[in-house]
């Protein structure tokens, strides 16, 4: 099972990955498996960070298509969402959500955090501490807290995890 988080606050950009080992193997690809982010990017002009979404949702698409097939013959449930967080040169870092079907949805007012996989468990410490105005630190050892509690709590979730922040380019 895997669990993403992605956390933006003021100072900048958090970003966390776990995935168990089982869920590593040649029969997901990895457009199939969670993406944590990644470096934020920088790009000329606003219309790049759209490219960058609906590049994301094109290569889901584009594994569906090559092993939607194989996967539906084994029960196999195909699904994907994503996590981006980037910068555009001059302007705001951003954080969002993008689903299974390529829509999406960016972190704005009281939604500072999205998370992907098995929620219920690390939800409670982000709730309670998580805010716009936290240090980016914090914001990386409440993702750690949340992580922890998720592992304990799901035995099917657990190591490796990258963690990811990035300081706010105003």
């Amino acid at each position: 099972m895997t669990y993403c988080i992605g956390i933006l606050v003021d100072e900048g950009c958090c970003s966390h990955r776990i995935r168990a080992p089982m869920r590593a193997s040649p029969a997901s690809p990895p457009s199939a498996r969670c993406s944590a982010g990644g470096p934020p990017f920088r790009a000329a002009h606003r219309r790049q960070s759209f490219t960058h979404r609906r590049r994301a949702r094109h290569r889901h698409r584009e594994v569906h298509k090559i092993d939607g097939g194989y996967l539906q013959q084994h029960d196999v449930d195909f699904s994907a969402s994503f996590i981006l967080a980037g910068q555009l040169k001059g302007g705001q870092l951003r954080l969002f959500l993008i689903y299974d079907a390529g829509n999406f949805i960016e972190a704005m007012g009281d939604t500072n955090y999205f998370q992907i996989g098995e929620v219920k468990y690390g939800k409670s410490i982000l709730d309670r501490i998580v805010q716009r105005n936290t240090s980016l630190s914090d914001a990386a050892k409440c993702a750690l807290i949340s992580f922890d509690s998720t592992m304990r709590s799901n035995v099917s979730v657990g190591p490796p995890i990258d963690l990811l922040t990035g300081k706010s380019q105003a």
